[in-house]
């Protein structure tokens, strides 16, 4: 047998506020990793390490970029029990896509509408949890108990399959290699009720609106979403 990882962090960028303010996550980022030391490491995230754009599936490294700088991070860290050939084939989905990464992009807009729990795949676009869960998918490793594009970061806490095998500060994890198994604090995951509210009825208000005025608004999100792509 083979272990697959899960590494999930909240980094404190503006994007990851927005997140945690709607959702009050204690997560907000998810990576798929390849073995314990965090050697290799995968993502749709900041693709230079540095700034929020170009942005899209990459390899995350912790000892240069913003990762380096920003080490103080809560973060939790799971590990999936798979075959051998599991495992191969989800390296291979990620090296594949990884070596055609130019044609792939950060799915801006499928991250804001998973915060509703509204479906929405993009074609060579990915937001991070939403690339985890598509190789964890397409390899077989697990069945998600819902579409890749409404997986949140803090999902992947709650699936059986998956063994916390460390939760504490990301610079602990990546000097010490730590490997203590820390228990789910039900507080952490369970933020201030408003919060959470606050998530639901942005979410039902969404819903409540016609056909017609979603796909003006995912239309002007996309005009929005290219224009940041060429300008950054």
């Amino acid at each position: 047998m083979k272990k697959l990882y899960v590494l999930l962090t909240r980094s404190g960028t503006f994007l990851s506020n927005i997140v945690y303010l709607i959702t009050g996550d204690m997560y907000t980022h998810a990576s798929i990793c390849f073995d314990e030391n965090l050697s290799s490491v995968y993502s749709s995230a900041r693709k230079n390490g540095e700034t929020m754009f170009p942005a899209g599936p990459c390899q995350e490294s912790f000892h240069r970029g913003f990762y380096k700088k920003h080490s103080h991070i809560p973060c939790a860290l799971y590990e999936l029990q798979v075959t051998e050939a599991v495992y191969d084939r989800a390296k291979e989905e990620v090296h594949r896509i990884i070596r055609d990464a130019d044609r792939y992009h950060f799915n801006i807009i499928g991250l804001m509408l998973c915060q509703l729990n509204i479906p929405f795949q993009r074609r060579y676009k990915f937001f991070c949890s939403q690339f985890v869960g598509e190789i964890l998918h397409r390899s077989e490793a697990i069945q998600l108990p819902k579409e890749s594009s409404v997986m949140r970061p803090m999902d992947y806490a709650r699936l059986p399959e998956l063994n916390c095998c460390y939760r504490g500060f990301l610079k602990d994890l990546v000097q010490e290699k730590a490997t203590l198994v820390w228990q789910e604090d039900s507080e952490q995951e369970n933020q201030e009720n408003w919060i959470c509210t606050f998530g639901r009825r942005m979410e039902f208000r969404v819903r409540g609106y016609g056909a017609h005025v979603a796909a003006m608004a995912i239309s002007l999100m996309t005009q929005i979403e290219e224009w940041l792509e060429h300008m950054l």
